[in-house]
């Protein structure tokens, strides 16, 4: 009788300090994923940053080959009377 009460003490408190080792761990991992979440966070709005940036340097390099464009571009001349040739 007095082994298996031993017996029974023994497992319960075996289960008593898994149940610790256990909520320990689950604190643990909850830190991990609060860091993690909060990492994952940062790199969204950093992802986010880097996008606006891109889209601003795109468009101010459309504006750049548009003013060249159009610096390039021949001015047409009036339609209009040829000029007169002079006959020596």
């Amino acid at each position: 009788m007095w082994e298996k009460l031993l017996k029974t003490v023994t497992g319960a408190s075996f289960l008593i300090e898994q149940g610790r080792r256990n909520a320990d761990d689950l604190k643990e991992l909850r830190n991990k994923h609060y860091e993690l979440s909060l990492a994952v966070q940062r790199l969204a709005l950093e992802v986010d940053r880097l996008r606006e940036n891109e889209k601003h340097e795109r468009e101010k390099l459309f504006l750049r080959v548009e003013n060249l464009l159009a610096k390039s571009e021949p001015v047409n001349k009036p339609a209009g009377r040829k000029p007169k040739k002079l006959n020596p």
